[in-house]
């Protein structure tokens, strides 16, 4: 391995904190800078000899008393500290990894090279300063070198497992032992053995104690993002065949990719289904390799479904299948709004044909991170020419703890389980229609609550949600609103419950001001 590899630091461990938003942020600058980085490293492999000096701690696994911080040093941190989104500092090793590891997978679902990635942070390290980094900062940007070092070499193994990639690989296990305070020398053996004697690619889980996603070369559409939803698999167990079936709970968004961790496997499989019961076969890969398939494995084309099951076969030896990771695309937030001749019932039923089949409003991200939601809501809609009619529905597995109470028109509603709409005209005149689950209206003009419109809602409550049945007259939105018009426009959903989310329709990784989609009215 290189010497750039070669130069990890030592440190101590903890518990992590997310900053996905921020992390997410900083990639499209990484981006925006690619064409220097590739130009200022023409092997494309940065990891052959790379140039950023990380100054060893003189004592391994052990934390040594920091210098006092003289003002140079503390500027460099605090670059750092905005960079990453976090107070380096204050963290231990389990949060420094947590912190490496988000901002790799960041890059990774941008389609970033680990190279690339890695040369552009070790060129924005040298431009901004030239002093010794802190023992904590030391620690984070080795833990970064190592997983992107781990990312390059297991692709580079899995599209060719006779090369040099596993012999090489050897260095960064090494590495990784000397920085982790849990690595002892046994597990370090083992490891080593499994590489040298069975001729596997040690998984990021077992060297990183956590899953790490591998890299692959990703195509995503222009003006969409590749974000994770958030799983909790349902596993059916046989000697040679396991199957994970998961439940989205709707349709949302079209899954591409599809991470996991097994051994052995000869075949993977994806069945989708509209209710759980039928299902049919979407693809399937197979391998005669050994070692067997190794993930992720990309949908071709995206499924939009609500069920989908994922399926390990090994024929030879007991079936693996564990840390299964769902990505799929957030595409560009517009919603075309048809006229209807027949305007609706309002009792939140959507029985009528009148309603699209499928929703225009959906794929809802959380405000936290750059991830959906895991609870999810759909909005249909269509207008008669006078009113603009939306049918929201707002899915909620856990009913029994949900928190709404009726209260007076325009209280706040921030503390109860709500949905907001938000209209923005080219003139920059904004209106807010929000209700909550209980039937309370709340309206604004440019922010004045005692702006009141003339609009109706009708609330209803099922098993797995609540749905909301909305009418808002043209004439609210004093001439703005009108068939052949297109305006800005966000949904917002308040998730109030054992789990608290807030999300929205439309959303943006740069997060520096609000964003809004478009609405088009046929």
């Amino acid at each position: 391995m290189s010497s750039l590899i070669r130069e990890c630091p030592r440190a101590l461990g903890g518990k992590p904190k997310r900053v996905w938003t921020v992390l997410f942020c900083c990639c499209l600058t990484f981006a925006a800078s690619t064409d220097d980085s590739e130009k200022s490293n023409p092997s494309g492999n940065v990891f052959q000899g790379g140039k950023i000096q990380i100054r060893q701690n003189p004592t391994p696994k052990e934390q040594t008393p920091s210098a006092p911080v003289t003002r140079t040093q503390k500027d460099t941190v605090f670059s750092l500290d905005e960079f990453f989104g976090a107070p380096i500092e204050t963290l231990d090793y389990d949060q420094l990894l947590t912190l490496a590891s988000t901002y790799v997978e960041s890059q990774t679902l941008q389609g970033i090279p680990p190279t690339t990635a890695w040369q552009t942070l070790e060129n924005k390290m040298k431009a901004s300063s030239r002093t010794a980094l802190s023992p904590s900062a030391r620690t984070l940007l080795a833990l970064v070198k190592n997983i992107f070092a781990w990312q390059e070499l297991e692709a580079a193994f899995t599209t060719d497992p006779s090369g040099n990639a596993l012999r090489r690989s050897v260095a960064v296990v090494k590495d990784q032992a000397a920085i982790d305070p849990q690595f002892d020398n046994e597990r370090l053996k083992r490891i080593l053995e499994t590489i040298e004697t069975k001729g596997l690619f040690v998984p990021s889980s077992i060297l990183f104690r956590r899953f790490v996603i591998p890299y692959r070369p990703m195509r995503i559409p222009s003006e969409s993002y590749l974000l994770e939803i958030p799983v909790k698999p349902e596993y059916q167990d046989a000697e040679h065949e396991v199957r994970a079936t998961l439940d989205f709970l709707a349709p949302f968004a079209p899954v591409h990719r599809i991470d996991f961790d097994t051994v052995g496997t000869a075949e993977i499989r994806v069945d989708k289904s509209v209710d759980g019961k039928k299902y049919e076969k979407v693809q399937s890969w197979t391998t005669q390799r050994r070692g067997g398939i190794r993930g992720p494995v990309f949908l071709q084309p995206p499924q939009k479904t609500r069920f989908l099951t994922l399926t390990a076969i090994a024929p030879a030896e007991t079936a693996v299948l564990r840390n299964i990771r769902i990505f799929a695309i957030k595409e560009s937030p517009l919603a075309v709004c048809p006229k209807s001749s027949v305007p609706p019932l309002l009792d939140a039923d959507f029985k009528e044909s009148c309603w699209p089949r499928e929703p225009q409003v959906d794929g809802f991200v959380l405000n936290t991170e750059p991830a959906f939601a895991e609870a999810q809501t759909t909005v249909r809609l269509i207008h008669d020419g006078e009113t603009l009619y939306l049918a929201a529905y707002l899915r909620e597995p856990r009913m029994a703890t949900r928190v709404t109470l009726p209260r007076q028109r325009d209280a706040s509603l921030d503390d109860d389980e709500s949905f907001e709409i938000v209209f923005v005209f080219s003139d920059d005149v904004r209106y807010r229609f929000a209700i909550n689950a209980s039937g309370t209206q709340s309206d604004s003009r440019n922010n004045d609550p005692t702006w009141d419109a003339a609009w109706r809602v009708i609330t209803k409550d099922y098993p797995l949600g609540w749905a909301a049945e909305i009418a808002i007259p043209f004439q609210a939105f004093e001439g703005r609103m009108l068939p052949g018009t297109t305006c800005a426009a966000n949904f917002i959903r308040t998730r109030k419950n054992v789990v608290t989310e807030r999300s929205s329709w439309a959303f943006s990784a740069t997060a520096e001001k609000e964003t809004f989609g478009k609405v088009l009215l046929d």
